[in-house]
């Protein structure tokens, strides 16, 4: 969406910032995902989900007030934004393997490729939101977004899991 709104506003320098920020945003995940993750590798999984989803909460809070000739703002957003997916993307497929009982974790997974749904319709809501609303609302609103799957993180290791490993019978499944 980022694109999508630098695109449609009367940014100076327009080809370059967004050639940037693609190029910063590959550099930061390429160089740092490694190192982050050990760094990170005494923290349990959800706190590690917590710090990225903070991270990417900031960028987007920054890409949202950032004014639109301060060509060095987005990188520094980009470079937060960045880590941010750093941290999350793997650390997430890790919960997910962790968290999905054996015989169901196809399963799971499956049920987590629903987020590429996003990937489709991010250009029409996105494009709406900026539309009726500008690019400090879409930006905020996803920074508002990231603290509402923080606070669903915080929760999900207290709520009670159904026993998948019996079956209606009692039997564990081949």
């Amino acid at each position: 969406m980022l694109l999508l709104y630098l695109t449609r506003s009367d940014v100076p320098k327009l080809l370059e910032l967004i050639a940037s920020i693609i190029f910063t945003n590959a550099f930061v995940i390429i160089n740092c995902q490694f190192i982050l993750l050990r760094m990170m590798a005494s923290l349990s999984l959800v706190r590690r989900i917590h710090i990225g989803l903070l991270l990417l909460a900031c960028s987007q809070v920054w890409l949202g007030l950032d004014p639109l000739d301060l060509y060095w703002g987005w990188i520094g957003a980009v470079i937060v934004m960045s880590l941010g997916e750093a941290i999350l993307f793997p650390t997430m497929n890790v919960h997910i393997d962790r968290i999905a009982p054996e015989h169901l974790r196809g399963a799971y997974f499956g049920a987590s490729s629903f987020y590429s749904l996003g990937f489709a319709l991010a250009p029409l809501g996105g494009g709406l939101m900026l539309d009726y609303f500008g690019g400090r609302w879409l930006f905020l609103s996803s920074a508002a977004l990231c603290f509402i799957v923080i606070y669903l993180y915080a929760i999900v290791e207290k709520l009670p899991r159904p026993d998948f490993g019996l079956t209606e019978l009692g039997e564990k499944p081949s």
